[in-house]
This record gives C-alpha cells, sequence and structure tokens, in this order.
C-alpha cells in the first residue's frame, strides 16, 4: 500500500498540466441534463415538500432508488440551487480526477504512460452513450460522476489488496446509482472470475443473495421480471428516449464506441496479471452489457432491463480505450520513435475524421491503427513498414490543408463568424473556439509535438509562461454555465411574481420545468424534462403524453416528439422553439383541458390577460434575453396568466 501511495504521489509534478486541461475538458455546465431532476429532488426534500403537487413526486421518480439526494439535501438549505449544484460538482470532481490519476498509475506503474494514458482520457470524446446522451466524467451534478469516481478508488483499493475498503465502495457506488454500481460490482467479479473455479461459485452465490434481498424487500416487485412496455408506455419511451434503445444509435456513435474500444487489446498486450483480467473485464461487462440491452430493451421490450439501462456497462471499457491511446503511444515511443510518431498521426487522424466529418473512415483507420500497435507490441512485426509511415504522413498533411481550406472558407461567410462565438460542443471538450472543434485543435496539437520533440529546445521560463496562461484560462473558463441559468440565478427579480402564486400551485413555464422549480419554487405542470423518466414509470409516461398534448396546443411543439437526435442541432433547436401566436382562446381551452393547471408563464402576451410580468437578465446585467422564434424579437418579458381567470 505504501508503495503504491509514493507511486500515486510521484505523479504530482504531471497535474500541472493534466488539471488545467481536465477544468477545461470537463467544466461546470450548470443546471443541465439529468442534474435539473436530482436538484428537484433534493429541493423537495430540503424545503419539506414544497413540490408536493408535482406530478414527478406524485408518481414518483428514479431518485426513490439513490440516496443522493438525502445526502446533499443539507447543503441546498443553505445555498442557492446554483451554488450548491457547483459545489457538489466539485466535490464530485475530487474523487473523479483523484481517482482516475491513482488508477492509470497503478495500472502503468510508469509516469509518462500515465501522464499520457490521463491526457488522451481527458482530450479525447468522452461521450460514450447512444446520441451522446451520456458522457465519462460529466460536466453536471449527478450521482454517476461520484460512482466513477467511486469506481477507480475501489478498484485501486481491490488491486491494492484492501479488500474491505474495496467492498464498501462498491456498497456506496450502489446506494449513490444503482444501476452505475452494478457495473462497478461487476468489473471486479469479472477480475475474480479469472483467477479460478471457485470465484464462480463466490460471485454467483453473492449474485443470487443480493437479488433475493431486493425481491424480499420490495425494491423490486415480481411483476415487473415478466413485465413488457406497450401502449403509450411504449410508444413515449420509444419516441422520447430513443437512447435506450441501442439498434437507433447512430453510425457516429458506434463508431466512436468501436474505434476507442479498439485499443483495448493492445492494452491487453501490454500488461499480464490484474491489468491484463480487468481489461478483459471490461471486455466482457461492456459487451455483455450491450448484447443484454439490444435483447431486453430493443427485442423484448421488458420493463425491468429497461430500466436497468444494461448498455451503459460501456463507459468503463470506453475510458479504458481512451486512456490506452495515451499508454500505446508512450510504449510505442519506447521501440522506436518512428512507430510512435505514426500510431499518434494515425490515431488521432481517425479520431478527428471520425468526429468532425466521416464516422466509418474513420472508424477504419483507428482500426487500422490498433491493430499495427498490437502486432509492433506482440513483436510479431519488427516495426511500420517505412512506406505506410509515408503514407500516413501524406495523409495528414492532406487532411491538415482540407482542414485549413475548410476553416478559411467558413471564415469567409459572416453569418459563421457571427455563430462561431456563441456555440459549443455539447457535453465534452473546450466547447467551440471561434467555431474550431476540440478535435480539430488536437490534431494540429499533434502535428506540432511531433515537429518539437527532441528538435526544438523550449526554454524553461516559456514553458513556465505556457502553464500559468493554461492554469489561468481553466480556471476563469471552468464556469461555462447557460445564459439561462445566469439569468435565474438567485431568484432574479421574481418576487412579484412569485407574490401572486399560493405554495403549491402547479405552473406551466413555457417550454421547460425550470423556471417553475428554481425561480418560483413552485410544482411544475409540464416541462420537457419529465419524459426522460418515462421509462421509470408508466404512470408518468401516460401523464406527460396527456399534458403534452395540451402543451402542444398552447405552444404549437410537439414535446414528445421534439428531441430528433439525428437531425442537426439547428433543427432540434427549431423544432423546440414557440411559434405560435398566442390568443385568449388558446389560454381559456388550455386552461379548460388542464384542471390541475393554475398559472402559465408565458413569452407571449395577450393583452388584457396577463396579471404579472418577469423580465430576465439583459445582456449588459451578464445574461442574453431568451429567444423564442426567429421572427419575433428577442424576449424582453414573460408574462403571468392566472387560469382561474379563463374558466
Amino acid at each position: 500500500m505504501k508503495r503504491s501511495v509514493h507511486s500515486f504521489l510521484s505523479t504530482r509534478y504531471y497535474f500541472l498540466v493534466l488539471l488545467p486541461i481536465a477544468l477545461l475538458m470537463f467544466p461546470n455546465r450548470g443546471l443541465i441534463h439529468d442534474t435539473r431532476l436530482y436538484v428537484f429532488d433534493i429541493l423537495n426534500i430540503a424545503h419539506e415538500g414544497i413540490f408536493a403537487n408535482d406530478i414527478l413526486t406524485i408518481v414518483g421518480t428514479q431518485d426513490k432508488y439513490t440516496l443522493f439526494s438525502y445526502i446533499v439535501a443539507p447543503l441546498f438549505k443553505i445555498l442557492s440551487p446554483w451554488a450548491a449544484t457547483s459545489v457538489v460538482l466539485v466535490v464530485g470532481q475530487l474523487i473523479w480526477f483523484s481517482g482516475i490519476i491513482a488508477l492509470v498509475a497503478k495500472i502503468t506503474e510508469d509516469e509518462k504512460a500515465t501522464f499520457y494514458g490521463l491526457l488522451s482520457a481527458f482530450l479525447l470524446p468522452s461521450v460514450y452513450f447512444g446520441f451522446s446522451v451520456l458522457a465519462y466524467g460529466e460536466p453536471f451534478a449527478t450521482p454517476r460522476i461520484f460512482v466513477e469516481g467511486l469506481t477507480f478508488w475501489s478498484l485501486w483499493c481491490f488491486f491494492n489488496r484492501a479488500y474491505l475498503i474495496s467492498g464498501l465502495l462498491v456498497l456506496t457506488a450502489l446506494t449513490l446509482h444503482p444501476i452505475m454500481g452494478l457495473v462497478t460490482a461487476a468489473l471486479i467479479s469479472g477480475v475474480l472470475l479469472q483467477e479460478g473455479r471457485r470465484w464462480w461459485w463466490i460471485c454467483g452465490g453473492t449474485a443470487a443473495a443480493g437479488f433475493a434481498i431486493v425481491l424480499a424487500s420490495g425494491a423490486l416487485p415480481l411483476d415487473r421480471l415478466t413485465a413488457s412496455l406497450t401502449g403509450d408506455w411504449l410508444y413515449v419511451v420509444q419516441t422520447r428516449a430513443k437512447y435506450l434503445y441501442v439498434s437507433q444509435w447512430p453510425v457516429k456513435d458506434w463508431s466512436r464506441i468501436i474505434l476507442s474500444v479498439s485499443l483495448i487489446p493492445p492494452m491487453i498486450a501490454l500488461y499480464t496479471g490484474w491489468q491484463r483480467r480487468l481489461m478483459i473485464s471490461a471486455l466482457i461487462v461492456g459487451g455483455g452489457g450491450l448484447v443484454v440491452s439490444f435483447i431486453g430493451t430493443d427485442v423484448l421490450h421488458n420493463v425491468l432491463l429497461s430500466q436497468v439501462q444494461a448498455s451503459r456497462a460501456i463507459w468503463f471499457a470506453y475510458l479504458m480505450g481512451t486512456v490506452g491511446t495515451g499508454v500505446v503511444i508512450a510504449n510505442l515511443y519506447r521501440r522506436s520513435e518512428a512507430d510512435g510518431d505514426v500510431f499518434l498521426f494515425l490515431y488521432v487522424l481517425a479520431w478527428a475524421i471520425t468526429h468532425i466529418f466521416w464516422p466509418i473512415p474513420g472508424m477504419i483507420l483507428g482500426l487500422i491503427a490498433s491493430a499495427l500497435a498490437y502486432l509492433r507490441i506482440t513483436e510479431r512485426i519488427a516495426g511500420i513498414p517505412a512506406l505506410f509511415r509515408r503514407l500516413v504522413y501524406v495523409m495528414s498533411t492532406m487532411f491538415f490543408m482540407f482542414l485549413a481550406f475548410f476553416r478559411l472558407k467558413f471564415w469567409l461567410l459572416p453569418y459563421n463568424r457571427d455563430r462561431a462565438f456563441g456555440e459549443s460542443d455539447g457535453f465534452s471538450g473546450i466547447g467551440g473556439i471561434a467555431g474550431v472543434t476540440h478535435m480539430e485543435v488536437i490534431f494540429v496539437a499533434a502535428i506540432v509535438f511531433v515537429i518539437l520533440r527532441l528538435r526544438v529546445k523550449i526554454p524553461s521560463y516559456v514553458t513556465l509562461v505556457l502553464l500559468l496562461v493554461l492554469a489561468v484560462w481553466s480556471v476563469v473558463a471552468w464556469d461555462r454555465r447557460s445564459p439561462e441559468d445566469r439569468g435565474m440565478e438567485g431568484g432574479y427579480n421574481a418576487d412579484a411574481l412569485v407574490a401572486q402564486i399560493p405554495q403549491g400551485a402547479q405552473v406551466y413555464w413555457e417550454g421547460n420545468a425550470k423556471g417553475s422549480w428554481l425561480l418560483l419554487r413552485r410544482p411544475s405542470y409540464f416541462g420537457n424534462i419529465l419524459g426522460a423518466g418515462s421509462v421509470f414509470s408508466e404512470a408518468l409516461a401516460t401523464e406527460f403524453l396527456n399534458r403534452s398534448r395540451v402543451i402542444h396546443a398552447l405552444d404549437g411543439v410537439d414535446y414528445v416528439d421534439v428531441w430528433h437526435p439525428t437531425k442537426p442541432l439547428d433543427t432540434i433547436s427549431l423544432r423546440k422553439r414557440v411559434f405560435k401566436r398566442l390568443t385568449r382562446a388558446d389560454l381559456i381551452t388550455a386552461c379548460t383541458d388542464a384542471p390541475e393547471l393554475d398559472f402559465m408563464v408565458l413569452s407571449r402576451p395577450v393583452d388584457g390577460a396577463y396579471v404579472g410580468i418577469w423580465h430576465p437578465r439583459t445582456t449588459d446585467q451578464g445574461a442574453p434575453a431568451v429567444e423564442t422564434a426567429p421572427d419575433l424579437v428577442p424576449t424582453k418579458a414573460f408574462f403571468l396568466y392566472r387560469c382561474s381567470d379563463f374558466r
């Protein structure tokens, strides 16, 4: 154990580079994605049932399977949701970053390989799930980032023979996020099963006993084992939660997964002992999860298997693949400078092509790179042929010239220049730097690295200045919350609105539930996020469908079918915008068809009908105004309507 701790601490000098890069690649995105659902439950616990009348509270959510909300609820009594969420994310990132550094250092037992492995894990795309829904090290606060960090530490303890601590960490992971915690348990079980036949009996008996305890506790009703998603429930899940169906994942997702996982065989060839068993376990658990998900969800529509979402098990294998990129590069450079150069060029080129332009050709290049690395590591070839090396250099040069031409053409169009400074890549990456994706930056950085490495001596003071710039940039750029979040933070000037809405009244805030939950602290009648948990409750799915029809008539947006992940971002954004002109008749229809609805906050005024106005922060106050449609001026106000006035 002491030796392992010393090995972990010996990588401290690399932190000067790795941690700023980690902060850039995994920033604080604020209250987005599943964070909204968790914050809803946390606020309901912290403030003694303020959302008791909300449909999510009535039918229940996936939060009933985790202790996460109860653990962090006290913090939300002290701080605002925005500040508390940032604190939770910081704690989660500390566990995650320290855990992955410790585990990779333990696996490689080599400082240079550790550095390259971590660098590639931070820089390469982290999205491992279909339609870019989930990524490792997510830049927002959910139990997943904690469980991933606990997975790293649990494995680190396990391979340092601290079995009791490892087991306790697995149990903690299960209480925070059962689905992800099961993956952690499966990874360790996969390692043990390779050590001898007796572990098959021990692991099998433990799994059976755990399953029996869950059944006896009532946490898993027996009827769910054989029940199937049918009717409206199936329709809502298939339409709103397409990402659960691996057969619907686009080619780009599969190309990215295959490209990353293809590096695990070279990693298996590099190591013996427990490292090799861990890599094999990651492959089996990840591949098995995809197969179980396809059979249970896509084919059988089984309720339990759909809720388990076994396809998430691919996350660790995907991460080990990205780590393996740097580890393999470090190993090949030890064997031959030329071999290291050609693999670096070829693999980064494969990622850039896959991520930016053509998934299948990029994936094929990546598979070729992985195969060459495997053959070189196993010494089945003495080195990568010179002719092939020249071909890779020519391909990289041509791609660089193509990117340069593409970007030059991009910048010649004023429309593109205007958009470039306001968009980002989404979940991972440093976002759009003037329209340039982070894979383009990595590709150019790889070229610069090969040119400068051992050829140009950089003065130490220049290195120090660059590190300081990187550190300052990472801290300044870490907080990347949306204008919408900043516009609501601290309940911005909403007192007059809140005063007219009684506690417990259900409010529809146009387009989402965040305004109702976070600004008004009132139950939300409807929001697109409600459909995210539809697989966990038939009642929620049915109610989501019914309420979406009411709001569709009011907004003109089909919220059940609004999410088209295969469409361009502009198309999806356009589908979510509210175009419909509002009339008094629309208000009467909505309030009559929805007896539970008490108030509406809409961006469209009807003269003489609204009872209050709220002005979001403008650009000079810290957040841009909200837009509803291209043919309307930016929204300078939201209007409060009382349903009792229209019934």
